[in-house]
């Protein structure tokens, strides 16, 4: 994986111990405020739906919906991308706390804020 950075031991230093990461991460910088973004179109998508799913819930703290839901009303600008990647954005943000998983009885699941936001 490569990285745009703007300064390598700055991003060396904030990177120490990441190498065993399972996803590609989007990092705002350390003390300078770099940003180093992954070279990975899917990621950078992902992280816009991950950012656009923790705007609407901050904004919003009690809001719940279904990921057909979560596009059409939560990100209209990101429709394309999301369409794509919702579902495994919304079942890591589950897995890791974001996001609360609900069954409604017609069988599709609500997911609301979750503690780790």
């Amino acid at each position: 994986m490569s990285h745009r950075r703007a300064d390598s031991r700055a991003f060396l230093s904030c990177f120490a111990g990441h190498d065993a990461c399972s996803e590609p991460i989007v990092y705002d910088g350390c003390s300078g405020g770099e940003r180093f973004v992954p070279d990975d179109p899917p990621a950078e998508s992902k992280a816009r739906i991950r950012a656009a799913i923790i705007r609407h819930l901050t904004r919003y703290p009690l809001a719940g919906d279904t990921t057909e839901g979560m596009i059409t009303c939560w990100m209209p600008l990101e429709r394309g991308e999301a369409l794509r990647f919702v579902e495994e954005v919304v079942n890591s943000m589950v897995v890791s706390g974001e996001l609360l998983a609900q069954q409604l009885p017609d069988g599709r699941i609500l997911y609301k804020r979750g503690p780790r936001i």
